[in-house]
């Protein structure tokens, strides 16, 4: 039940959800539509695990006097997120749960701090769609009017303190922000993190925010005088829980393989559990890695060794490294030198703005029959020995996911498992597989002008008529689908996010996006308008603009 103190009267339209105005309104929060932002089922703890950390966050939350906000850190690995999944799925099933926002480094949308407050405005209203809370929404919405021009803590404050603050809740009403530290960058977070200590701690006793995130300094600094604070690596029965997830997972493992009823043995099980320490994320590759292969006995054999040594005594980032080595190494022996094929694929993946399927990455890479031809232009000078992505993919299932489905029903998105995976890809510890995060975007841009130069025409998809609404052109999706290959329309909307992280005007690349400005610069804009993608060509202009001057300025004043 919902109670409301009269605060201002205004009219406004029905706020029933059947009501195509207020959904309009509220369709003008920022990140109102961002897809896999709330809790996945798939992602919580075991069952049976985690229970004191998740009981003590559950007396917080009905705990008048804990504050407003609880922030649960700790280092990457030790299953802040499978904590955050796991309380979000408890409260939405009591029905308490107003929002849930999880932060992703590896998603568009997902990593940007400017989507949370719009997003979490959309889904309160929501969760209260027939009560006052909803109205008092609506009524800021119509009053603020562009809601993303304003700054982060002025629609911090208006969009959800002060909605809260002006409806008498009855609570708790539980909000859920998971993987805060992988909201952009250091600089790119600081008005939102400024927006959560100084708005958030003004919330009504009913609403009860916990925060995720690693320890980073300058989450610290803006959380510690506002939160309370849970450390996941002090939580008791934190190595019992590791333990019990190892059990389970090879208990699986043996249901579907030939092996002996008491194997791994206790021995081979307490190096596991040695191993792992506190580390979740740890456990969970391990067994990936022992589950994916034919031989189970001997990959698990293979993974003690190959993490042995320091294994026990090294930190506990160390021995999540000299895991993700042992399992790269062992996709790809030190014998064959430089992996290519992998830098290629997996660089790709880490790079890209929205993650894709195996079938739209090799439409994005130029893999197929004649793939020889198409990666013939890339820089470096390396050779690619692929047809398909998926070659890569397959061998790394232990560190990758695959998403079940996409919104278009096709085989799953590929992504990396943990965001540990990125740090290690991308810092000196991997070694020959490191991944340089700059030459993958110089790649990435040169490829999707390339698909772009080779594939966008006038009237692509058909209609035989370009002047026609897309409202008034008959079956739009399904023609977009059968002329528009997903390389295409991921290229049309991220190219120009991959050439403004390129820091060196490179002849490839200039004059590839010379035959697009001069020759496909309307066919794209006509496809941007069909895939009703308007907003982002504005970005995407402004961002090419930006990159455009900078790169000419500095070839004029280059002294060389």
């Amino acid at each position: 039940m919902l109670l409301v103190r009269p605060i201002f009267i205004i009219s406004l339209p029905s706020s029933s959800p059947s009501c195509p105005e207020t959904e309009k309104l509220l369709q003008s929060l920022p990140g109102w539509d961002l897809d896999d932002v709330k809790f996945n089922e798939s992602n919580a703890c075991l069952y049976g695990t985690r229970q004191q950390l998740l009981d003590d966050i559950r007396e917080w939350v009905h705990s008048p006097d804990g504050g407003s906000i609880l922030w649960i850190s700790g280092g990457a690995g030790t299953g802040k997120s499978s904590v955050a999944h796991s309380i979000a799925i408890f409260f939405d099933g009591l029905g308490r749960l107003g929002a849930c926002f999880c932060f992703n480094r590896d998603t568009a949308g997902l990593n940007s701090p400017k989507n949370l407050f719009g997003n979490l405005c959309y889904q309160l209203a929501h969760f209260d769609s027939d009560g006052p809370l909803k109205k008092s929404i609506l009524a800021v919405i119509g009053r603020m009017g562009h809601i993303a021009g304003s700054s982060l803590q002025t629609q911090a404050k208006k969009l959800i303190v002060d909605t809260t603050n002006a409806t008498e809740l009855l609570g708790p009403i539980v909000l859920v922000i998971d993987a805060l530290d992988e909201a952009g960058t250091i600089q790119t977070r600081k008005p939102l993190l400024e927006a959560i200590a100084k708005e958030f701690r003004n919330f009504p006793p009913t609403i009860k925010v916990i925060v995720t995130s690693r320890d980073e300094p300058d989450i610290r600094a803006s959380l510690r005088g506002c939160s309370n604070e849970k450390r996941i690596e002090e939580t008791e029965k934190t190595v019992e829980d590791i333990a019990s997830y190892i059990q389970h997972r090879l208990v699986e493992i043996k249901q579907h393989s030939h092996l002996r009823p008491d194997w791994p043995g206790p021995e081979k099980l307490q190096e596991l559990y040695n191993r792992a320490g506190h580390l979740f994320i740890w456990a969970s590759v391990a067994c990936n890695f022992i589950e994916d292969g034919r031989d189970t006995a001997r990959r698990l054999i293979q993974l003690l060794d190959a993490t042995s040594g320091k294994g026990t005594t090294a930190s506990p980032l160390s021995k999540l490294d000299m895991l993700y080595t042992s399992i790269l190494e062992n996709a790809f022996p030190p014998r064959d030198g430089r992996p290519a094929d992998f830098h290629h694929v997996v660089g790709s993946i880490i790079a890209l703005e929205v993650p894709l399927t195996s079938i739209e990455l090799d439409s994005l890479l130029g893999f197929g029959d004649e793939y020889e031809d198409n990666l013939s232009d890339l820089p470096g000078g390396n050779v690619i020995h692929l047809s398909s992505s998926s070659v890569i993919i397959d061998s790394l299932r232990s560190i990758l996911t695959v998403d079940s489905t996409t919104q278009r029903g096709k085989d799953g998105a590929v992504r990396l498992l943990h965001p540990s995976l990125y740090d290690f890809l991308t810092g000196p510890s991997a070694d020959n597989f490191q991944i340089d995060i700059t030459k993958q975007n110089e790649i990435l841009a040169i490829r999707c002008l390339n698909v772009m130069n080779s594939q966008l025409e006038f009237d692509i998809c058909k209609t035989g008529d370009p002047s026609l609404l897309n409202k008034e052109i008959e079956d739009l999706s399904g023609k977009i689908d059968q002329y528009v290959s997903g390389g295409l329309r991921y290229s049309c909307c991220s190219f120009a996010c991959h050439i403004a992280n390129v820091l060196d005007l490179n002849a490839m690349l200039v004059e590839a996006l010379k035959e697009f400005v001069c020759e496909h610069l309307l066919h794209w804009m006509e496809i941007m308008s069909l895939l009703e993608e308007v907003s982002k060509a504005e970005e995407c202009l402004y961002m090419l603009a930006s990159w455009m001057k900078v790169g000419l300025y500095c070839l004029l004043h280059d002294d060389g």
